[in-house]
């Protein structure tokens, strides 16, 4: 990119120009620079975003400050509003788990875990309802540990 784009027209000029759209499979490809997690980079205004936030501000608006830009894809070099959504981390850390994305040991593939990622967001949703006294009995554990995971201590990327 030549220059730091600095209005709205030199801005979606500089997006377009690092686009390949990918026929096959819907994804927008980013061309431009990259960070070592494979996301895409754009610099607006002498200011670092990365790609597909970018692009979610460009066709869809603002991202709630609370939120994050996900990909339905998986392909975390792909711009295309329509294979972005807006969730929350927690959101973002279910996908991810239930896609099979997870590349750490923890969770439920950790030899020492016995509860499995359904059973923590199922027992993050009982515990509106449901005493941790009765949660650790029904899924036998103990109540602290019924307690940290609600208390978000434990499995925190849950």
């Amino acid at each position: 990119m030549r220059n730091t784009p600095r209005s709205a027209a030199e801005v979606i000029e500089a997006f377009w120009d690092n686009v390949n759209p990918e026929p096959m499979s819907g994804c927008w490809l980013w061309l431009a620079s990259c960070s070592k997690s494979g996301y895409g980079k754009m610099k607006i205004a002498k200011k670092n975003y990365r790609a597909h936030r970018a692009s979610w501000t460009l066709f869809r608006g603002e991202v709630p400050r609370a939120l994050l830009v996900c990909h339905k894809c998986d392909t975390r070099s792909c711009v295309n509003p329509d294979h972005l959504f807006l969730g929350t981390s927690h959101d973002n850390n279910v996908d991810m788990i239930r896609k099979g994305r997870m590349s750490h040991r923890s969770c439920d593939r950790h030899p020492d875990s016995k509860l499995t990622v359904d059973q923590v967001v199922k027992i993050r949703d009982l515990s509106k309802s449901v005493s941790c006294s009765k949660l650790s009995r029904d899924f036998g554990v103990s109540f602290p540990a019924i307690k940290n995971i609600v208390l978000r201590k434990k499995w925190k990327s849950i």
